[in-house]
């Protein structure tokens, strides 16, 4: 009814287990409840069963505590003392179970450590360990720990030495009757009243002042979603409830309910009848479900693996590391192997793609780097080294810093790499137009007019933190985190960026087929259609890589650089390597021929743009034609005779007759061509 937000109800009685989970449903009781209440309330247990991210979402009804139960007439008959070390407990179990087995007692059991298939298995589990660590005031050793290990490995001892697997998996009302009867020597349970029959005393620990004791109970929290008048009501009702005179009258009742309340524990009256001093000494120790949105899921798995151990063959280190990645987030850090190869890999590039540059640069190679201006050059390598840095921030733990940065990477370098080769292209439209020229003057105003697209969209990325981090779970794996967008909204944004970037590709494709026989950018026109095709293949990937949750984190971090470095090395081999062995190798010269022309005055690229022509046919004109008159050798300077035919120079190979025919057939009939 809290997730429904429903009003029906003022406060509600939750599971401690689940204060995280429903934090943001419930009302902060710091802002109606009495300050001197809340500090009463914020010393021991209570602290780490209330709060969430400093939120105090309830206060704790009651709680239930667990303790060690001990027959108290087989010790007295053997002249045993209560165990205060997991050692004693073995020890002292040990020898009366010898001595019952000589007497034909054969169903004692000599430790119930209370492993069934529910969620008293986890306090079971966490009690050892914590029984395990250094000193009273020691947080809860960490699973990896020898403490961890050595307490699992005490646990299993227990139950192969004084126990089975049947009386460990016991649940509570098995374990009520067996204790009610007397069939187990020690036991650890709940406080309930079979103890007229045991001793009730804390659990053991390795050594002698340590112990613990893993707590249930019920906080009290109220609803989110009524009025202030109600809610100042309800926090009237709460006060009464947490009072010192109400708690006392929950513990010393018949349902054994126990104040979390440490002055409940000093008044006189409730310690005539009540054990005051055992709740005094009790060490206490709450499941981690603040560390988990989802607690049934950690519950279950944690669950799981205790019993893969207790009942099969798991190791105690393995089912430690395996509770361990449950709620640990792993990332790769910048010195491991893979994240020092990776930057090799991304500097080695950027430092090739500089060097390059500084070659562009000197005038002796123009003849190798036509393609662009120096500052074209610049910008468009530029973008290479920035999309390839997009590897530098897959590493460590992930930010939205870095997640913002990342996209980043990608949308400023894909923009810096492509807008020089769009401004290239429309300078060479196959006609001559009034835009061409602007551009061929204006080329890098141009330029920043298509990057004002890009520098709005990125400012807007870091002024609204569109991402959010997510912690991708791994079942038997290890969990890490990634980046998704906070809202449904933010994905607008990217469909506009999308957009903008599919507008840009086809520009260029369709440029780069209008202009495939210009003469003077012939092999540039070809390198750019490799690079198209190229980044058709690495665009998919990125999004699919993007948008696929990949459950390994090696998968998910080495994919997304693989992809990076491929966009930037394969674009980077096109322009430059490539380009450098088309001019060694003269790959860029093509067998021509000549065609005689009836008019001699008249040149194709003149009668492009008629108005009568269709426009299929116009572009037809504009993918043969060697380019705008502009761009084409001047045919005046030449030795020819005053009978001499003007010369047309086509690159025959790729023309198809059909084509030459259609052409022929459309406003060209005064045009013959004949081979010479």
């Amino acid at each position: 009814m809290l997730k429904k937000n429903k009003s029906a109800y003022d406060l509600f009685m939750l599971d401690i287990v689940y204060t995280r989970r429903f934090s943001k449903y419930v009302v902060d009781l710091n802002e109606y409840l009495p300050q001197s209440l809340i500090e009463k309330y914020s010393k021991g247990i209570a602290s780490d069963i209330s709060f969430y991210n400093g939120k105090l979402v309830g206060l704790p009804l009651y709680i239930d505590v667990s303790v060690l139960f001990s027959n108290k007439e087989l010790l007295q008959r053997y002249n045993k003392t209560i165990p205060e070390t997991w050692d004693e407990l073995l020890e002292t179990s040990t020898y009366i179970l010898e001595k019952e087995k000589e007497k034909g007692n054969t169903d004692l059991v000599g430790y119930m450590g209370h492993f069934p298939g529910e969620e008293a298995a986890i306090c079971s589990s966490l009690e050892f360990i914590y029984s395990y660590r250094d000193t009273v005031d020691s947080p809860i050793p960490d699973y990896l720990s020898d403490n961890a290990i050595n307490a699992f490995k005490k646990i299993k001892e227990l139950k192969e030495k004084l126990s089975s697997d049947d009386s460990f998996k016991c649940q509570d009302i098995a374990m009520g009757t067996f204790l009610y009867f007397g069939k187990a020597i020690f036991a650890r349970f709940w406080k309930t009243p079979v103890d007229k029959y045991y001793y009730t005393t804390p659990l053991p620990g390795y050594k002698k002042g340590l112990s613990a004791s893993c707590v249930g109970g019920y906080n009290i929290v109220m609803n989110n979603n009524i009025d202030i008048e109600r809610k100042e009501a309800a926090a009237k009702v709460i006060e009464f409830l947490l009072s010192e005179e109400i708690q006392m009258k929950y513990t010393k009742g018949e349902i054994m309910r126990h104040s979390v309340l440490r002055e409940v524990y000093e008044n006189k009256e409730l310690c005539k009848d009540f054990d005051c001093n055992l709740f005094k000494n009790l060490q206490m120790v709450a499941r981690p479900s603040s560390l988990v949105e989802d607690y049934e899921y950690y519950s279950q798995t944690f669950r799981n693996y205790v019993y893969q151990y207790l009942y099969g063959n798991s190791t105690a280190q393995k089912t430690l590391k395996k509770i361990y990645d449950i709620t640990a987030v792993y990332s790769i850090d910048y010195n491991s192997i893979i994240g020092k190869a990776s930057m090799a890999i991304i500097v080695l590039i950027i430092t090739i793609i500089v060097f390059s540059f500084i070659l562009i640069s000197n005038n002796i190679f123009n003849t190798y780097f036509k393609m662009f201006n120096k500052k074209l050059w610049f910008l468009s390598l530029l973008g290479l080294c920035i999309g390839i840095s997009y590897g530098f921030f897959m590493f460590g733990e992930m930010t939205i810093f870095k997640c913002i940065t990342k996209w980043v990477c990608f949308q400023l370098g894909t923009s810096l790499f492509f807008y020089p080769i769009l401004v290239k292209e429309i300078i060479y439209f196959p006609e001559d137009n009034k835009y061409s020229d602007f551009v061929k003057k204006h080329g890098f105003l141009v330029f920043l007019f298509f990057s004002s697209f890009d520098i709005i969209t990125i400012s807007l990325l870091y002024i609204l933190h569109p991402y959010q981090i997510k912690i991708e779970i791994v079942e038997d794996g290890m969990n890490f985190r990634r980046c998704i967008l906070s809202s449904g909204y933010y994905y607008l944004y990217h469909i506009i960026v999308g957009l903008e970037k599919a507008f840009v590709f086809s520009s260029i494709a369709i440029l780069n087929f209008l202009e495939w026989n210009s003469e003077i950018i012939y092999a540039d026109i070809r390198n750019i259609s490799y690079i198209i095709y190229c980044n058709i293949i690495t665009s998919i990937l990125f999004i699919l890589v993007e948008t696929i949750a990949i459950k390994n984190i090696y998968a998910h971090v080495i994919i997304r650089i693989i992809v990076g470095i491929c966009y930037s090395l394969v674009n980077y081999t096109v322009i430059v390597i490539l380009r450098i062995y088309q001019e060694t190798n003269n790959s860029s010269k093509d067998n021509k021929v000549k065609i005689k022309r009836e008019n001699k005055n008249a040149i194709i690229s003149k009668n492009l743009g008629s108005d009568k022509r269709s426009f299929k046919s116009k572009m037809m004109g504009y993918h043969f034609s060697p380019g705008a008159s502009q761009y084409l050798p001047d045919r005046s300077k030449t030795n020819l005779s005053s009978t001499d035919e003007p010369e047309l120079i086509l690159f025959t190979r790729i023309i198809p007759q059909d084509q030459m025919t259609d052409i022929s057939n459309e406003n060209t009939s005064s045009y013959k061509y004949d081979y010479v």
